[in-house]
């Protein structure tokens, strides 16, 4: 198997070709010959479906092994994996993961031999707080100057995705192309959702930026995005349940990948748009998800609310 052939296989399922090139180079394609021979494997099955390995990397670890197999999904190993991850990481993270090859194993249930396994794997979610930056918080940002490259391409990235709405993974191929009317228009690589958002008067701006690198990890970008919030004073102190336990730092701290999107929806439900609306302009399928980014403080719900108390 060449390297070119495994990065064009996983590049055409979401994987960036420096991630996919990166993956070429660990463990997690020893032992296998062919490209065909990886892509039916358990690794190759999970990597077609997923672009965070986390999930594979730490069943590897639980079961002391470079290369996890269809044969190891075993209940007692199942078992002992669910136990690895909730020794090891915080208990939603570890739900994630679990049912990231849960959801694996139950398309492919004929190739391992734990039968009923969820049972084993059932690890139920802590609720966890977020937070959204506020219209005056985003301002901020936008007219701060970036240091660096690195600082420019997450800033510009991160806006983007605070005026439109939409995720990282599409925010990469949207350009002025996708504009028409007023209305910037692109199908949702997730949901496979045709999404349209009215232009917001600063997104040219950045869409019309030069970009120095396209791909970041996940945990350069939460860092860089903290440094910015930082510097732009975002440092108020917020305290709120997350990882199983109630915290109480700086505003800047939880700022994350995620942010962006959540300020985006919170704004959005402070202007009393219905929920179904956000959720047809974030390119969600249900406003379930929607609400899950919807961050209001309860004491700020309204004139129209609180008559209803008064």
């Amino acid at each position: 198997m060449t390297q070119q052939e495994f990065v064009s296989f996983l590049s055409r399922r979401k994987w960036g070709k420096e991630q996919a090139a990166r993956l070429y180079e660990t463990a997690l394609i020893d032992g296998l010959s062919s490209l065909q021979d990886w892509r039916e494997s358990l690794v190759g099955v999970f990597c077609a479906r997923n672009t965070n390995i986390g999930a594979l990397t730490h069943l590897a670890q639980s079961l002391d092994k470079d290369f996890p197999q269809w044969e190891d999904l075993t209940k007692p190993n199942l078992s002992e994996y669910r136990d690895w991850l909730l020794a090891h990481l915080a208990r939603n993270t570890a739900s994630t993961y679990l049912h990231q090859l849960a959801a694996v194993m139950e398309v492919h249930d004929d190739k391992i031999p734990a039968a009923n396994f969820r049972s084993v794997m059932a690890v139920k979610k802590e609720p966890s707080q977020h937070v959204a930056l506020t219209e005056e918080e985003v301002e901020r940002i936008h007219r701060y100057q970036p240091r660096n490259g690195i600082e420019a391409d997450i800033k510009r990235a991160f806006m983007l995705e605070c005026l439109c709405g939409a995720r990282s993974c599409d925010i990469a191929n949207i350009t002025a192309a996708n504009i028409k009317d007023g209305w910037l228009t692109y199908v949702s690589q997730k949901t496979k959702t045709e999404t349209s958002v009215p232009v917001h008067r600063d997104l040219m701006h950045y869409l019309t930026m030069p970009v120095h690198n396209a791909e970041y990890y996940r945990s350069t970008v939460c860092r860089t995005l903290k440094s910015i919030c930082k510097k732009c004073g975002i440092s108020d102190m917020v305290k709120l349940f997350t990882k199983g336990q109630w915290v109480s730092v700086p505003k800047y701290e939880l700022v994350g990948s995620h942010t962006a999107r959540r300020s985006f929806a919170t704004q959005l439900a402070l202007r009393n748009v219905p929920i179904a609306t956000i959720a047809k302009l974030m390119g969600h399928a249900d406003a379930k998800m929607t609400s899950r980014y919807i961050c209001i403080d309860s004491r700020d719900i309204g004139d129209t609310a609180m008559s209803f108390f008064n």
